[in-house]
């Protein structure tokens, strides 16, 4: 029983390479995707002078990390779009049409905006991109204040 136990193990991490694999390939010209790796970790049931010295017990459950590394800027052509240099996100309000129920706060590193019917700066998706706004008799931007919707 224990070494289908091992088998079955890899082909269980197997299986979750090939979808971080997968996932990178299907959003690799995605603006803003950030790629997966995937770490693994060997089991040892046990290790001693008994003869063979170690038996294995497989692979633990592998864990997938987000790559967090800056990819390359391009231009796009669009007039509002933006891009982020270093570590970097876009703060935007959700847009409540699109099924979400709260008004947290969500980051992305997808830059592509325009303006909306209102005249609000917002993603591909219509989320609100939030700022501070310029105080508009000194022309400086007040960092201390709460982010709010952008209106171009």
């Amino acid at each position: 029983m224990g070494s289908f136990q091992a088998a079955l193990s890899g082909l269980k991490a197997t299986t979750i390479a090939i979808d971080a694999v997968g996932n990178n390939l299907a959003n690799i010209n995605t603006t803003g995707f950030k790629r997966s790796t995937v770490s693994f970790s060997d089991v040892m049931n046990s290790v001693g002078p008994s003869p063979g010295g170690q038996i294995g017990g497989g692979v633990t459950t592998p864990t997938s990390n987000l790559e967090f590394t800056q990819g390359s800027v391009t231009t796009t052509g669009g007039v509002l779009d933006a891009a982020v240099q270093g570590s970097g996100f876009f703060v935007v309000k959700p847009n409540t049409t699109a099924g979400s129920v709260n008004n947290a706060f969500e980051y992305t590193r997808d830059g592509q905006f325009h303006v909306d019917s209102k005249g609000q700066l917002v993603t591909i998706g219509d989320n609100k991109v939030q700022g501070w706004l310029a105080n508009p008799l000194t022309g400086l931007v007040d960092t201390t204040a709460p982010v709010q919707d952008l209106t171009v």
